[in-house]
């Protein structure tokens, strides 16, 4: 009869290489998690601040067309804070109406600033165009333009 060799000369890995192996793969995969994870949170921001600057960006072409279109835009625009409405025609709103929160997430606000310092002919002055917003990840973000009309 032949017997057979419960342990053999061949060498295996031990415990130890095993768990030093598995924690530099953990180690890897976290870092490779974690990097992914800020890149996706500063996408997100940036998409955020992409769509704020176009929201703004339509208020001061509207602010710009009502300044060319309403006689008394003097009167009118040059007063509390405000935004403009989506609509047709645009409207005038205070800022706390329902109208001025686009998506129920961007909150829209003009606020006139001041005369120009030395005004020329046909400038109607300083205004200040903001959007504020509640990101995704958590936090309150703002968008702030000061644009001269």
């Amino acid at each position: 009869m032949k017997r057979v060799k419960l342990f053999s000369k061949e060498a295996g890995d031990t415990i130890v290489e095993v768990l030093i192996a598995t924690a530099v793969i953990s180690a890897a995969l976290g870092m490779a998690y974690a990097i992914s994870n800020r890149s996706l949170r500063a996408g997100q921001q940036s998409q955020e601040r992409v769509e704020a600057l176009k929201l703004v960006e339509g208020q001061i072409e509207k602010l710009k067309y009502l300044a060319r279109t309403d006689g008394a835009f003097d009167t009118v625009y040059r007063a509390s804070d405000y935004c403009i409405t989506q609509t047709t025609p645009p409207q005038k709103k205070a800022k706390t109406d329902a109208l001025c929160t686009v998506n129920n997430r961007y909150a829209l606000e003009i606020a006139y600033t001041g005369d120009v310092v030395n005004d020329p002919p046909r400038r109607l002055g300083n205004f200040l165009v903001k959007a504020t917003w509640n990101r995704l990840g958590g936090g309150a973000d703002e968008l702030v333009i000061n644009y001269q009309l």
